[in-house]
């Protein structure tokens, strides 16, 4: 992860607990609007550029530098940016639909209800992008041994976004093929690694969608994780 959203992440929560801690409605949406600036202004290439040396140093063996595989970079870090946008507005002003977000969109900033939908395309492109890397990479002769590549190999990274990402398309948009979509990859590549994480996300995806098609409404960020802690950022 690059060391600047690193930090935005840690100024999101540092907002959330003072408002825990002394609710202030004014710090927490010049907070919010400082964080959604930061990320607007972030740049891609930098971070892929970034995050791709430090695996190199990291990683034994070192993965491939070629068109595909900086384009896998770019797509991840992408995919961050764009779960890091949606986690500040939801958590920070509350969830489409609640009380909270309705007072905040109307009384403060309505513009950032306009930054969900946009943030939520990308993201869903740059796990698409991911995925199917992942499936041209299984399948024979798409990248043949003169030209090696790691490509197909990044979507391992992608849990968080793929939360953050089914989340969106369960509470805000109710987009049921996107759900499955998402949770299938998941569960897919739990299988693949042997790690139980990504099949939690996509049971935690699958019960929230449940739980509001059974009409029950989550009304904070908090409470979706109840029972899966580990997606809570």
């Amino acid at each position: 992860m690059p060391k600047s959203l690193a930090k935005t992440l840690n100024q999101i929560n540092m907002l959330r607990a003072q408002e825990v801690l002394g609710p202030s409605r004014w710090r927490t949406e010049e907070g919010l609007l400082a964080v959604l600036k930061s990320l607007e202004e972030a740049s891609l290439e930098s971070w892929a550029v970034d995050v791709a040396t430090n695996a190199t140093v990291w990683l034994a063996p070192g993965l491939s530098d070629d068109e595909h595989t900086r384009a896998a970079w770019k797509a991840l870090m992408a995919a961050f940016l764009n779960a890091t946008i949606l986690y500040a507005i939801n958590s920070l002003a509350g969830l489409i639909g609640t009380s909270k977000r309705e007072s905040f969109d109307r009384d403060s900033h309505p513009s950032t209800s306009h930054k969900d939908p946009a943030a939520f395309e990308a993201l869903l492109l740059a796990i698409q992008f991911l995925l199917d890397q992942r499936v041209q990479q299984q399948e024979p002769n798409v990248h043949p041994a003169s030209a090696a590549t790691s490509a197909g190999l990044l979507h391992k990274f992608v849990i968080w976004p793929m939360v953050v990402g089914g989340i969106q398309a369960a509470l805000v948009h109710h987009d049921e093929k996107t759900i499955a979509y998402l949770c299938a990859g998941m569960q897919a590549i739990g299988e693949e690694l042997g790690t139980v994480s990504m099949i939690d996300g996509a049971r935690l995806v699958d019960k929230l969608w449940r739980s509001h098609k059974n009409g029950f409404e989550l009304t904070s960020w908090d409470g979706l994780f109840d029972g899966a802690p580990l997606f809570l950022m």
